[in-house]
């Protein structure tokens, strides 16, 4: 059964996720990304790219991630600045990932 078609997200639209480090945890990161960004009424192959992306980030904040600590992964949508994901470990510098506005 298909979905029914996404009507755009409200404006502004924000979600912070609070996720184990640990690479078992880090695709539920990534595929909300991509679902934020559907919701936001981005294209599906824009939440792919932004997917991979968010991907990147993760694994780059995320290190190893043996010692137990979690990742935020904040997500914001407005329209006139498109999508834009900070991801940090507790006391880490966030890595940002945005995804423009639709022309």
């Amino acid at each position: 059964m298909a979905d029914a078609p996404q009507e755009p997200a409200v404006e502004p639209l924000s979600l912070r996720l609070s996720i184990p480090v640990a690479p078992a945890f880090r695709d539920i990161g990534t595929s909300i990304a991509a679902k934020f960004a559907r919701t936001a009424g981005f294209s599906d192959d824009q939440a792919a790219r932004l997917e991979a992306d968010v991907a990147r980030a993760v694994d780059q904040v995320s290190g190893t991630g043996a010692d137990g600590a979690n990742l935020d992964i904040d997500l914001h949508h407005e329209s006139a600045s498109g999508v834009e994901i900070r991801i940090r470990r507790a006391g880490g510098e966030p890595e940002v990932v945005r995804l423009s506005p639709q022309p």
